[in-house]
């Protein structure tokens, strides 16, 4: 990254968050997926996702980001996914922008632990229901929650 002044990397555990100018971004992005390939591994393009306050209320991404797209068609790669209007984007498993996307993504995120405690009813050992209340679903719902401002749940 040092190639990327413009570039600050976020890590944390396999997340990877770039933030910087679009363009310098990308180029970081393609320069971090072959150090990734030097030691057999890959970025997941599924799993990523390209964010730009500034264009994300527009119909269409930027053209760096255009771009950056046919280019890695042409190649026979997957583009990083971009991030437009309506759509949000999580940071290091963070939901961040817009309000009403961080929302349906806490309801989702609850809804899979409602359905976890569901189907852990069905446990009849008391100690692995325990445990796994205490260690799995006990701890997802906070996570996701760690960073909110207050005025953001009830």
């Amino acid at each position: 990254m040092r190639d990327f002044p413009d570039v600050m990397a976020l890590l944390y555990a396999d997340n990877i968050t770039l933030v910087g100018p679009v363009s310098a971004s990308l180029h970081a992005a393609q320069a971090l997926e072959s150090a990734l390939q030097e030691i057999n591994l890959k970025l997941n393009p599924v799993d990523s996702a390209l964010y730009v306050p500034k264009y994300h209320p527009a119909d269409a991404p930027p053209q760096a980001y255009t771009d950056y797209a046919e280019e890695c068609a042409r190649e026979g790669g997957v583009a990083v996914p971009w991030v437009g209007k309506h759509q949000g984007v999580t940071i290091l498993g963070f939901p961040v922008r817009p309000p009403a996307w961080v929302a349906e993504f806490l309801a989702k995120t609850k809804a899979k632990i409602d359905y976890e405690l569901a189907c852990m009813s069905a446990l009849d050992d008391g100690l692995v229901h325990f445990h796994m209340t205490r260690l799995c679903t006990n701890h997802v719902l906070r996570y996701h929650l760690r960073g909110l401002p207050s005025g953001s749940t009830p």
